[in-house]
């Protein structure tokens, strides 16, 4: 079974209904979402924590119990009487390379030829490994030459994640990659603001539990991804230590952030100063190994985008417009979600909306 499914059933799926599911760090994430003629629609989402009474500086330890019981009560508060599922796999756990092929070989034996040029940069074998490839455009700087994107994972961590939600009592329909995710729910982007952006390059920062991840597109292609070594838990264990608390403390703390006066301004200007000096770099690596010009904006998303003023504190240091992206703004709302608290969180949401997209569309 490959990491996706096949091309046809990637961009032909007649499904107008999909369960979307996944297992971060911290929670399992659940949504449903259906397409009513041309809009989509929210049915139904979950947030589960995963349980743990640990210190923020000691490493959470989950287990296939923890997680099957996660999923479960998430598919139970999303309601959904859906038995399949589509989710996604991290960039740590995904080796992906663009590579050329001549356009004579394409017809010919394609598969052959990609494994062929893969192979220097696939530290397993074979028969270790699900993958898959996606032809793409001719290139313009040669005609007999065609990019093809080669994706690739270890089989243990695929057959993994199916067993955990065969367990649940669902079937795996879809596996997709988590930066691929990223870049259709860019499909979301406000139409006021992609007509800004025609033909710019745009970064998207999702800001994780323990690190994020920077993604570069332009023309709708992912041209770069870093991952940047900041996440929520260096906010949570600075809210420990300076009020001497416990992680749920902090957690909570940093939860009521804009309804109460819960954390310093220092505490949140420090991680907003070591964030910008993380994008900034990023930039920077971008820009040194590409000819293409400079980000000329930068969406966040993530667990994390939800903290105040974090969108214009980094637009004053980085001098580009930086966005808060909502997925969700242009969606409809089953009448019984709390619509408040869905887009509180619907930052969150965005990984999980480009699964979506990828499936229905």
């Amino acid at each position: 079974m490959p990491i996706l499914n096949t091309i046809k059933q990637w961009f032909y799926n007649t499904n107008q209904s999909v369960l979307c599911i996944y297992i971060g760090e911290i929670a399992v994430k659940a949504i449903q979402i259906s397409k009513i003629k041309t809009k989509y629609q929210v049915d139904g989402f979950a947030v589960v924590a995963f349980n743990s009474d640990s210190n923020i500086d000691r490493p959470i330890t989950l287990n296939r119990e923890t997680i099957i019981t996660a999923i479960k009560l998430a598919i139970k508060q999303v309601n959904t009487n859906l038995k399949v599922v589509t989710t996604c796999l991290n960039g740590a756990s995904v080796i992906s390379k663009n590579i050329s092929i001549k356009t004579d070989v394409i017809n010919e034996n394609i598969e052959e030829t990609v494994l062929i040029n893969v192979h220097q940069f696939v530290p397993y074998l074979l028969d270790e490994i699900n993958y898959d490839y996606v032809l793409g455009d001719i290139k313009s700087s040669d005609s007999n030459y065609r990019d093809v994107l080669f994706i690739a994972s270890r089989k243990e961590d695929v057959v993994s994640i199916i067993e955990l939600f065969k367990i649940a009592g669902l079937i795996t329909e879809r596996i997709d990659v988590e930066t691929y995710a990223i870049k259709n729910a860019c499909a979301l982007i406000p139409e006021y603001i992609k007509r800004s952006l025609l033909d710019e390059i745009i970064a998207v920062v999702d800001l994780g539990f323990k690190q994020s991840i920077f993604t570069v597109i332009y023309q709708n292609k992912i041209i770069y991804s870093h991952e940047l070594n900041i996440g929520g838990i260096q906010l949570l264990f600075a809210i420990e230590q300076e009020y001497q608390c416990t992680y749920k403390e902090a957690d909570q703390k940093l939860f009521n952030i804009l309804l109460l006066d819960t954390v310093s301004d220092l505490l949140l200007e420090n991680f907003y100063t070591e964030l910008y000096n993380r994008i900034l770099r990023a930039i920077e690596l971008f820009k040194s190994h590409t000819d293409n010009p400079s980000v000329s904006s930068l969406f966040l998303m993530g667990d994390y985008a939800f903290l105040p003023n974090i969108n214009s504190v980094l637009e004053s240091s980085l001098n580009i417009p930086v966005y808060i992206t909502n997925p969700l703004l242009n969606m409809g709302i089953a009448s019984h979600l709390n619509t408040i608290e869905l887009n509180k969180i619907a930052p969150a949401f965005m990984v999980l909306c480009g699964l979506a997209l990828g499936s229905i569309t």
